[in-house]
């Protein structure tokens, strides 16, 4: 039989298909398309079905946008657990999950989330501590500063501010607060969360091993006293571990929160000292300190207790020393360590008198340690 020839292609009939026709098909779940328009309306059915919940949504994910939107606000009186979870370290920087937005009222809320063990606060008296703040709306830590967490060293008075001198009068050291208060900016009321962690104002580290050469070392509790009679002077500066922390170690330029003793080493009388607990910790600046105290201080960590036997050039000039010192905190804020927000208002900073170790210098205030000018 004769073959007849193959007609021409219809201008209506369809199309081959391509094997990325054969997989929109299959992905949609359609029979094979019976030409270009088909292929064309599928294309533009997928492309309607990924870009319009995505405008609908703003660009964000349909679900966490809803959630967002959903999320009521809570009375800030409610119980902690169910207002927020707060994490780390007492003494670290506090990590806040808020679950949901604080409805203010008009009153302080205050939670203890971990009791210390230390020495109770008392009125009048000195007290260190870390505070953070954060938003009531969203969670965000708003402290001043931008580090996340502020350092405060001073007396537990009215210059504190009346929420924490509320709140703080009996806590023990070693303790975590968490205070939520209503503050006011710009005619607005909203609710404020601050985290008080209560710091030790002596040594917490552990006993290191006696060193027999050492002058004995007997601390009370508002003064320290060194064995220094019938023992010679030093002709060279030494350190000795009495108590070793596990905290940051000092460096060359930081600004140091300690309890310190100063003692002459002829007659054992104290010449500077902020040991007393009635008295704000003392402050040593690395930069702009004795110079037995800069070369030895060095390296050592947070929570420990030293002591230093001076000869007369590396302390003040005018004889030998011994000097005790327990090193409480490093502060981060670049020189302005005395301020501090002091109450659960940001607004409300305090400047405490505190004792400082520095050079001996010319013209130096009282509760600095005086003597000839530093060359």
């Amino acid at each position: 039989m004769e073959q007849q020839p193959r007609s021409a292609r219809s201008a209506n009939d369809p199309t081959n298909v391509t094997q990325a026709q054969r997989v929109v098909t299959a992905t949609l779940g359609r029979k094979r398309p019976k030409g270009i328009w088909f292929l064309l309306g599928a294309i533009v059915l997928v492309a309607l079905m990924v870009i319009v919940p995505v405008l609908v949504s703003g660009g964000q994910d349909p679900q966490m946008s809803s959630a967002k939107a959903t999320d009521a606000q809570l009375s800030a009186d409610a119980p902690l657990a169910d207002a927020m979870t707060i994490s780390g370290n007492v003494g670290a920087i506090p990590v806040l999950n808020l679950k949901h937005p604080l409805s203010p009222v008009d009153k302080v809320i205050k939670d203890e989330l971990v009791k210390g063990t230390g020495r109770a606060l008392v009125k009048g008296q000195g007290m260190l501590l870390n505070l953070a703040t954060f938003s009531g709306q969203d969670g965000k830590n708003t402290t001043v500063g931008g580090r996340g967490v502020r350092l405060y060293s001073g007396l537990l008075d009215e210059k504190v501010g009346q929420t924490l001198l509320n709140n703080l009068e009996g806590v023990k050291e070693g303790s975590r607060l968490v205070l939520r208060a209503p503050v006011t900016n710009n005619g607005a009321t909203t609710e404020e969360i601050t985290v008080v962690d209560v710091l030790p104002t002596v040594a917490t580290g552990t006993s290191a091993s006696a060193d027999a050469s050492a002058p004995k070392v007997t601390v009370g509790t508002d003064q320290v006293t060194v064995a220094l009679s019938g023992v010679a002077e030093p002709t060279q500066s030494q350190i000795y571990s009495l108590l070793v922390g596990k905290g940051e170690q000092v460096r060359a330029d930081s600004t140091v929160i300690a309890r310190y003793s100063l003692i002459n080493w002829k007659d054992s009388k104290v010449i500077s000292s902020s040991w007393n607990p009635a008295d704000a910790p003392g402050v040593i600046d690395m930069s702009n300190t004795l110079k037995g105290v800069a070369e030895h201080l060095v390296d050592v960590p947070v929570g420990s207790r030293v002591l230093l036997t001076l000869p007369s050039e590396q302390a003040r000039g005018d004889g030998a020393v011994a000097m005790v010192i327990d090193v409480l905190a490093i502060d981060h804020s670049g020189g302005a360590s005395a301020t501090a927000t002091a109450t659960a208002n940001s607004d409300n900073n305090v400047q405490p008198q505190r004792p400082t170790l520095c050079q001996p210098q010319q013209n130096r205030q009282q509760t600095q340690i005086t003597g000839p000018a530093a060359k």
